[in-house]
């Protein structure tokens, strides 16, 4: 499965889980009576030692990299739903869709390792969910 360690951690309602030195993935909702939906909100940050850098062109679409994986059933991709850059652009914010059909919430439910990556030469990182935080999302054992 993964090879990152288990991440994440609750800020407040919203779980964060942090995907490398430039990325955050909060979890917004999981609507399981509309399609088993499961929505992110990605962000990019930008540091202040690489203001001067086009940043944000050298991240354009990883977006489209974001996945989420279930031990056993394998990758489920998210959907791009919105884009929002940030002034002063120091960071660009993209809401994520991943739809689970009722296997894959079975299997998660049963306690299957559950996690998030970007599979690009730009950024390559997994992170596991905690147990705690899979028990609030899918009600998991």
């Amino acid at each position: 499965m993964m090879r990152a360690t288990d991440s994440g951690h609750d800020q407040g309602v919203l779980p964060t889980l942090g995907l490398g030195p430039h990325a955050t993935l909060r979890i917004e909702s999981f609507k399981p009576h509309a399609g088993n939906e499961l929505t992110f909100e990605l962000r990019f940050n930008i540091t202040a030692d690489h203001m001067g850098e086009r940043w944000q062109g050298r991240y354009a679409g990883i977006e489209d990299h974001v996945y989420a994986e279930i031990e056993g059933l394998g990758r489920v991709h998210g959907v791009c739903i919105d884009e929002q850059p940030t002034p002063p652009a120091q960071s660009i914010t993209h809401r994520l869709r991943f739809t689970f059909d009722n296997d894959h919430l079975a299997v998660i439910r049963a306690g299957a390792e559950f996690g998030f990556g970007v599979d690009d030469d730009r950024m390559r990182v997994g992170v596991r969910v905690k147990r705690q935080i899979l028990q609030r999302l899918f009600g998991t054992s």
